[in-house]
């Protein structure tokens, strides 16, 4: 993962709290789970070798976060049911869509976000300009000019915001697998009593989301306590 862009709900919003208390409850739950906080990756491998790259980097997610956001984005309620890979539009810039469990580590429990089409226009400018584009410049052959590698990020960059881009949000860290019944059954009471909900197999149509917050660097390198913050900038909804 290396370093990632995060979004996370604005600290003392009612999502920051709510999600907070949540992964607080169901982290007593996981005797190897660490602390960490709300958050959606946006895309890891970043390339940034100083404070001023990643000041860089926020900056210009700012920007393309606030250009995005004014771009209609008709109720997602008229809109039929979407398949895999496909793109959706929602109220929020980010709703949770549903419930997750998981083999790996980094993928224990977690909630599925709705690919809306600015969520993924704004992963994919992020993911072209400071991961795929840095990246061909570095390994770049003699016959290839800029233009050439700036056409080739873009279409990097839509393919994988199309077909590798998996938003979600993650509750908890942990080795346990496979998690049994009943503690799959807490967990799930905890989750409907958090967000006061009594269905977790209809989550989408609760339309549980935000807009804004803020975008934070992220080193994510070795045990989850030692990752580091590398800056961050608070976004408008």
């Amino acid at each position: 993962m290396a370093v990632a862009l995060w979004l996370e709900p604005k600290k003392n919003s009612a999502m920051h709290d709510v999600l907070s208390a949540l992964m607080d409850s169901l982290q007593s739950l996981f005797p190897d789970a660490p602390v960490f906080g709300p958050h959606i990756t946006i895309t890891s491998n970043l390339v940034v070798k100083n404070k001023t790259d990643v000041e860089t980097v926020l900056r210009a997610a700012a920007v393309a976060m606030d250009t995005l956001k004014h771009q209609p984005s008709p109720d997602s309620s008229s809109e039929p049911n979407i398949g895999e890979g496909q793109i959706s539009r929602s109220t929020h810039l980010i709703t949770l869509e549903g419930f997750k469990v998981g083999k790996l580590f980094l993928d224990k429990l977690h909630f599925s976000v709705r690919k809306t089409a600015q969520l993924v226009s704004f992963a994919q400018i992020i993911r072209e300009l400071y991961v795929l584009y840095p990246e061909l410049v570095l390994h770049k052959v003699r016959t290839q000019s800029e233009l050439d590698l700036v056409v080739l990020a873009g279409k990097e960059a839509a393919l994988w915001a199309l077909n590798e881009f998996h938003p979600h949000l993650s509750l908890i860290y942990s080795s346990t697998y496979p998690v049994n019944q009943a503690l799959l059954r807490t967990v799930e009471t905890r989750i409907k009593d958090a967000l006061d909900i009594d269905v977790l197999d209809e989550f989408a149509k609760f339309n549980i989301g935000w807009n804004g917050g803020i975008l934070r660097v992220m080193r994510c390198e070795g045990p989850v306590n030692e990752w580091e913050d590398l800056g961050s900038i608070d976004i408008h909804g």
